[in-house]
């Protein structure tokens, strides 16, 4: 058996309860294809998740699927967007960085009981930086390891996205109308010592100590 919680960190604690939806909310909204309100009033629902699997030949990301499967994600956003997976083994967040490996394997590492215990962990640190003319920009939590060029999300009126280099402003991936790109690269360029500092506080320095006891996390429901 495999239970599944959605969690929110504040930078010390983590909490289970729409409060923690503040920023976060956004990037929870485009992963769920929908918006703000729908994600708040309807988060009793697609936030925890009960179900078994088959481990036998499955992976870490055979988990991750079933999981945003069930809490109705779309699977190519969570996949870029990387909804980070965690394991609570005897009362340690562990988190699966490698989604490739063997469930069997990580069992073997760490004997559990019947029930597997799993997260998805969001920093309400990370998210939403402005919403104007259309544009949101925003950024995905603990995602500054995974790329080399630090960048920005930005969605135009939910037809489309991009991500955009903070030193340029030029499109990495995605795509934007011509007249929203020029105005989210003007944007990016005027406040790039701001957007560095974000980059630096809303991913690379998010982190969770493996080793904090869930008896001092503060859950709210």
């Amino acid at each position: 058996m495999v239970n599944f919680l959605l969690l929110f960190n504040d930078g010390d604690k983590y909490y289970y309860s729409p409060d923690g939806l503040a920023i976060t909310s956004g990037e929870i909204a485009e992963l769920r294809g929908t918006d703000d309100s729908e994600v708040i009033d309807n988060f009793i629902h697609y936030s925890k998740a009960s179900f078994t699997i088959d481990i036998s030949g499955k992976s870490m990301y055979d988990l991750f699927q079933n999981i945003v499967h069930l809490i109705g994600f779309d699977p190519k956003k969570a996949r870029d967007g990387y909804c980070p997976l965690y394991i609570l083994i005897s009362n340690e967040l562990v988190y699966i960085e490698n989604l490739n490996i063997d469930i069997q394997s990580v069992l073997d590492l760490y004997p559990v009981t019947d029930t597997l215990q799993t997260y998805f962990i969001f920093s309400s640190q990370a998210g939403d930086i402005w919403r104007e003319d259309g544009l949101r920009y925003y950024l995905h939590s603990r995602e500054a390891g995974r790329h080399n060029i630090p960048h920005v999300h930005v969605d135009y009126q939910h037809e489309a996205d991009a991500s955009l280099s903070i030193e340029t402003g030029e499109i990495l991936a995605g795509n934007l109308p011509r007249k929203a790109h020029k105005k989210a690269k003007k944007r990016i360029l005027e406040n790039q010592p701001f957007l560095r500092n974000c980059w630096r506080k809303k991913t690379d320095g998010l982190s969770v100590d493996l080793n904090y006891s869930f008896g001092y996390i503060e859950m709210k429901t």
